[in-house]
């Protein structure tokens, strides 16, 4: 065996473990990852379904979130659709935003943000899961983009269904 062949083999074999690195860590990411978490993180307060919260903005105008979590162990991804209804002639606004969180010590923690990347839109919230597990309260705080400033406030989500 010459140099070159051996040079060959060696850079061979290392591209193939870095490939099978990168397959089992999407292996483990997208597939054993969530059972993982479901099996070890069972005394998790369960917050998967939908929830809704109604409230009003620092405008005065009428605001409804509707959000669907889905959780893995202590992981939580979502969506809320957001609607606001203007007190003016302006019409109706519907926007769609995306969610990932924590829930530790049954308090969940989310950043969420607008899925049309073309306009603004973001925020955190923190919400202290109820015992009975349909409840959650919390402060939420968001780029108001019509102020152009950070909006803070109440919310109560309430779960729609399981």
């Amino acid at each position: 065996m010459n140099v070159f062949e051996a040079l060959g083999i060696s850079v061979t074999a290392g591209i193939l473990v870095l490939l099978l690195l990168g397959a089992s860590r999407i292996l483990w990411r997208y597939a054993l990852e969530n059972i993982y978490l479901q099996v070890t993180c069972r005394h998790i307060t369960d917050i998967s379904g939908k929830w809704n919260v109604e409230y009003t903005d620092i405008h005065g105008h009428s605001c409804y979130d509707e959000t669907k979590l889905v959780q893995h162990g202590y992981k939580i991804k979502g969506y809320t659709n957001y609607r606001i209804a203007y007190n003016d002639d302006r019409p109706e606004k519907h926007k769609t935003f995306k969610l990932h969180g924590l829930l530790r010590n049954d308090i969940f923690t989310a950043y969420y943000w607008n899925t049309d990347r073309r306009k603004k839109g973001s925020g955190t919230f923190s919400l202290v899961v109820s015992e009975e597990g349909n409840i959650m309260r919390g402060k939420y705080a968001w780029f108001d983009v019509e102020s152009d400033t950070i909006d803070t406030g109440d919310h109560e989500w309430h779960r729609v269904e399981e």
